[in-house]
């Protein structure tokens, strides 16, 4: 979902405005699931810090924040989680 979201939010949202509104819906869910999803793993010292980052990436795709930004939050989630 974090590279979807990294990939396809550009094609929703552009300079704070909605392109597509499917899509846009579509980018607040899939954040919203990361962030859940999140919830339910395992304890271990890096979830706070993960959670964090998912409160940053729901906000930013809740703000239409540029694409780079979100790319960004969620290209450095998915690392983390890999990291993890």
């Amino acid at each position: 979902m974090l590279d979807y979201i990294a990939v396809d939010y550009a094609a929703a949202v552009h300079g704070g405005r909605i392109l597509s509104p499917g899509e846009y819906a579509e980018m607040q869910e899939f954040a919203s699931a990361v962030r859940t999803q999140l919830q339910t793993l395992p304890a271990s010292p890096q979830q706070p810090r993960l959670l964090a980052r998912a409160d940053q990436l729901v906000a930013a795709v809740d703000l239409k924040a540029d694409s780079t930004q979100v790319a960004t939050l969620a290209r450095g989630m998915a690392d983390d989680l890999l990291a993890d």
